[in-house]
């Protein structure tokens, strides 16, 4: 079920409907790119946003900053979400794509820990890619990476 539209324009719109969420934490999200047309599964693809989105809100402290960049090289699409995550260390970050793993077990109420391995797999299904890193100074960036369609 892949049809082409406009991946940019279809972030920007889950942002808007998660505006509750981050404005009561007081986040800002800033998003960075052009509106870049993709022929994929739609509705698998916003699950994927939804899900990064509403993780980085879940975990970034009150008064912070989320970054969602989107950029294209010559054959592939980037998506990149960073945000300030003091839940995640560093031996644990090579887990997240594991099943019913969580790092935070106070939010373990929250989900169940299938949300990155379901993303994970939706990223595969399209030929893509999704890998997390975490910098020494505890911003989580997790980059997806699909093809870019002729």
């Amino acid at each position: 079920n892949r049809t082409e539209f406009n991946l940019s324009e279809q972030i920007r719109i889950i942002i808007g409907s998660l505006y509750q969420k981050w404005s009561d934490k007081n986040l800002d999200i800033v998003f960075e790119g052009n509106d870049i047309f993709v022929y994929a599964n739609k509705e698998m693809l916003g699950q994927v946003w939804v899900n990064l989105l509403d993780n980085a809100i879940k975990f970034s402290p009150e008064n912070n900053i989320i970054n969602v960049c989107i950029d294209t090289e010559p054959e592939n699409i980037t998506i990149s979400f960073k945000n300030l995550s003091e839940a995640i260390t560093p031996d644990q970050i090579d887990r997240l794509f594991d099943k019913f793993y969580q790092t935070d077990q106070s939010h373990y109420t929250n989900g169940n820990g299938l949300g990155l391995p379901m993303v994970k797999r939706i990223i595969e299904l399209h030929g893509g890619s999704v890998k997390a890193d975490l910098s020494d100074d505890s911003y989580i960036t997790l980059t997806v990476t699909v093809p870019l369609n002729d």
